[in-house]
């Protein structure tokens, strides 16, 4: 839980992307951070913000605001099996955060 908090703050969902595997059902939305980006974010997602934008990989992205990304999310997907990179240590513990 340690890497989820920074300076007594909960780190924030940037991104939440999903596929069905074998079909076109997905999503792919971008959140703008409640708190700054940290500097080594940039290379390991691609993201950063430049003022009140949101950028990924030097191409301005639309944000959505974090309950209507959530609310997309659960009704596009309400019967689903996630899975990620870095699940276990940091994505699924903010995800259950951000939903309870």
């Amino acid at each position: 839980m340690k890497k989820l908090v920074r300076e007594g703050k909960i780190r924030h969902i940037t991104q939440i992307a999903a596929q069905v595997v074998g079909q076109s059902i997905s999503l792919n939305l971008y959140v703008k951070p409640l708190i700054p980006i940290t500097a080594t974010a940039p290379q390991i997602t691609g993201m950063s913000m430049v003022g009140d934008k949101m950028f990924v990989h030097g191409s301005p992205v639309s944000t959505v605001d974090i309950n209507i990304t959530c609310d997309s999310f659960i009704e596009k997907f309400s019967n689903m099996i996630l899975t990620a990179h870095n699940g276990k240590r940091f994505d699924f513990p903010v995800l259950v955060l951000v939903l309870s």
